[in-house]
């Protein structure tokens, strides 16, 4: 089965007089696949068919709310209020007379639509003074709490019990006063409405919303023309009608103000104040400043009743709906429903549509539904899908073809301009034909210049046949392909080549020639086919020249005979490649200074240092090769290795390398002086571990130590290297726990001769 591509309904919104895209908020379906292909969108097609894709599924994405709901959806959105000057004053709208402090304003609010809030209707509300909306108008002139933190978290049992809390929209609650927002300097500062249509989509009902902003209010306490403009908050609620959709648009807030806490809240709370939904990290907000503008939205969420219908064209008649199967409604395609889903009351939704039209055809789908706040919609969407099955091609070219003569494949296509040839595929069955493709691979082109190479008999290899077989993929699937047999005169050009000694002559097509040089005779195929028959003649002379050899080991000669660097020279008279006697004298030089010679520094290694370096400064060498104890091979002039300690030497050795081949080898051992001491600076007499103090180290020849207490008295003494303190004094008594002076002068294997003297603290603990 071919591959079949699923084509999607998503729903969009325009703002009618802002020019702004919104995300889905009003009710709506779209046929969001739709191509952009100016082909396409010139015939009026949303998407087509081909031969890669004979067939599409059309998923039908409504976007609407539920009508029966008590739970929302929060979530965060780009930032992008409606009203982006926070005072517009469109559709009717206004400042609003809120300008008492804490109190609600003294008017009720009309809504131009029917909103639905946790499951109630409305068509009114009232603005509060602390950037919320209440659904509760008898709170017109009331008090509105301004401590956000005596009721934040919501919901809790004192906004159960407040009424000016309950059934609100809060679109930024803090304590804010309305009355000083002219000292912010923001312009057109104040509380606004505004009301926007958004157009109809497919001949569905227009979506309105309504914004409420709250354009630079200064906070509380800091309202004076010295803070307020430092100290203020601009946000804006919106609703949406036929979604019952809330969002919030909060473009800056300052958090400082002592009589709410420092706190603020986004979120919504219903009528009976039990819950609430609010933004993440927003209930409440401390102690921050939002200077990076948010957005929230809040989906309400619940049962949602609709019927989706298919059409066949672009009407909505009962009789041009696609029942449940069609296979012959029209000659020209086959269509079936899928994605079928069954709402509460087991009537089947058919989400999607399969479709594989031959001609192009317009189908429509219905979206039927009744709003939360009892608004009949219907929305109806047509879309087109086109037809593109189209593959045509030939291709012309010369059946017969002389050798060094150019010649094309060409492809001549009848391609509409939804169809290219996406992939030109040519096979060719002669390995040896030369050939090239133009850059889109519509044409092959045989070169004029040795078109062809063919093995075997060169005389008599007069002609062959070459099948080139192309196979074409277009852009929409289609395929097909073509066979051109070309036959090839390939007389091959006749090529004598002649060598001639000084003074003797060459025949050539009944010619005689005796100077160097190529001559040509013309000649034809019995086809007509010109080809070229040609004499490459050269002259010899009868010369002489000496033999420079130089090498490193004796030189056996072309005479037989070995030369050293006594006997050096000597001369051979021979016929030269072409026959020409020629005289040659050799001069042959012995070259033995080869020396391989290793520099190595330090000559040895100690504990402290085993770091080696190794030089190659041979003589009349030009390369080497270094053999490492651990197993490396090195060519460069310089080495470095480091000196196990578990060795007591090792050995390097280098092979020099003449420019002649020559090889000279050298040696070298590096031995390992060991002698490190070292003495612990405390220990433990009477346990198991670390319970008596001694020299410790290597290459220890003689040792003689002495312990001195605090006072500067001696108290034991060490007179072996294999000697140690156990803690006791001369007597045998245990001395107490404290620090200890040692001195002590030994040698070791390095330095036998040359005492070393040292001194120290130890602790001793008990």
């Amino acid at each position: 089965m071919n591959k079949i591509y699923k084509k999607y309904f998503v729903a969009f919104a325009m703002i009618l007089g802002l020019g702004m895209t919104l995300q889905a908020q009003c009710p709506d379906i779209y046929y969001g696949d739709a191509s952009t292909r100016q082909s396409l969108v010139n015939r009026g097609w949303d998407t087509l068919v081909t031969c890669d894709n004979p067939a599409v599924i059309l998923i039908c994405t409504p976007y609407i709310t539920c009508s029966e709901f008590d739970h929302y959806e929060v979530e965060s959105i780009p930032y992008n209020p409606p009203d982006t000057t926070f005072c517009s004053h469109a559709g009717g709208g206004g400042q609003l007379p809120v300008n008492q402090d804490d109190y609600y304003d003294n008017n009720v609010m009309s809504f131009p639509f029917s909103f639905s809030f946790f499951g109630r209707t409305y068509n009114s509300a009232v603005v509060g003074p602390n950037g919320n909306v209440s659904f509760n108008t008898s709170m017109t002139g009331q008090f509105m709490p301004y401590s956000v933190q005596n009721y934040a978290p919501i919901p809790s049992s004192t906004t159960q019990t407040e009424g000016a809390v309950k059934n609100n929209i809060f679109g930024l609650w803090e304590d804010i006063d309305p009355r000083y927002f002219s000292n912010t300097g923001v312009p057109n500062a104040g509380i606004h409405k505004a009301i926007y249509t958004i157009p109809a989509a497919h001949n569905g009902p227009q979506c309105r919303m309504l914004c409420v902003s709250y354009n630079g209010v200064p906070k509380f306490g800091h309202s004076s023309a010295a803070e307020a403009p430092t100290h203020y908050s601009t946000s804006q609620i919106v609703c949406y009608e036929g979604t019952n959709i809330i969002e919030v648009h909060i473009k800056r807030h300052s958090a400082t103000c002592g009589t709410d806490g420092n706190k603020c809240v986004v979120g919504i709370i219903n009528p009976t104040g039990d819950t609430a939904y609010t933004a993440p990290g927003r209930n409440p907000l401390n102690n921050q400043d939002i200077t990076v503008p948010e957005a929230w939205r809040f989906t309400p969420k619940g049962r949602t009743i609709r019927n989706i219908r298919w059409f066949y064209g672009d009407s909505t008649d009962d009789e041009d709906e696609i029942m449940a199967t069609i296979t012959n409604h029209s000659p020209v395609d086959s269509v079936y429903k899928c994605n079928v889903e069954v709402d509460e009351y087991g009537v089947s939704q058919y989400m999607g549509l399969w479709v594989s039209p031959t001609v192009p055809t317009t189908y429509t789908v219905q979206l039927r539904y009744t709003s939360a706040t009892g608004v009949p919609y219907v929305v109806n969407y047509p879309f087109h899908v086109g037809v593109d099955f189209s593959h045509n091609m030939s291709v012309t070219t010369d059946t017969v073809v002389c050798k060094n003569v150019a010649d094309t494949i060409s492809i001549d296509l009848s391609s509409n301009d939804l169809t290219y040839p996406t992939h030109n595929r040519w096979l060719c069955d002669n390995p040896n034909l030369r050939y090239t493709f133009n850059l889109d691979s519509t044409r092959v082109v045989i070169p004029a210049s040795q078109p062809y190479l063919f093995f075997g008999p060169r005389v008599n290899d007069r002609d062959k046949v070459t099948r080139f077989s192309l196979n074409t993929t277009f852009n929409n699937g289609c395929k097909d392909s073509a066979l051109v047999i070309i036959r090839h005169i390939n007389r091959i050009d006749d090529t004598t080549y002649g060598s001639i000694c000084d003074g003797e002559a060459y025949t050539f097509c009944g010619q005689d020639y005796t100077m160097v040089g190529t001559y040509s005779y013309d000649t034809a195929t019995v086809e007509g086919c010109p080809y070229t028959k040609y004499l490459r003649l050269e002259t010899h002379s009868r010369n002489s020249g000496i033999d420079y050899q130089k090498d490193c080991h004796p030189l056996t000669w072309m005479d037989s005979n070995t030369y050293y660097e006594s006997n050096n020279t000597a001369t051979v008279t021979i016929p030269n490649q072409w026959g020409c006697d020629s005289v040659i004298t050799l001069n042959f030089t012995f070259d033995n200074s080869l020396e391989a010679i290793i520099e190595a520094n330090p000559l040895h290694a100690t504990l402290d240092n085993l770091s080696l370096m190794l030089k190659d400064v041979s003589k009349g060498s030009d390369r080497r090769r270094w053999y490492l104890p651990d197993g490396r091979v090195d060519t460069n002039v310089t080495v470095y290795f480091n000196f196990p300690t578990e060795q007591d030497s090792i050995s390097f050795m280098l092979e020099a390398f003449s420019p002649y081949g020559c090889i000279d080898t050298a040696y070298i051992t590096i031995p390992l002086l060991k002698e490190a001491v070292w003495f612990p600076n405390a220990f433990t007499p009477g346990r198991e571990e670390n319970n008596h103090f001694q020299a410790i180290g290597i290459g220890i020849e003689t040792m003689e130590m002495e312990i001195y207490d605090r006072r500067g008295i001696l108290i034991n003494k060490i007179t072996d290297p294999e000697g140690f303190w156990d803690g006791t004094d001369f007597n045998g008594n245990d001395m107490p726990q404290g620090n200890y002076v040692w001195r002590a002068r030994y040698t070791t294997v390095i330095n036998p001769v040359n005492p070393i003297s040292n001194k120290g603290n130890v602790l001793l603990i008990r």
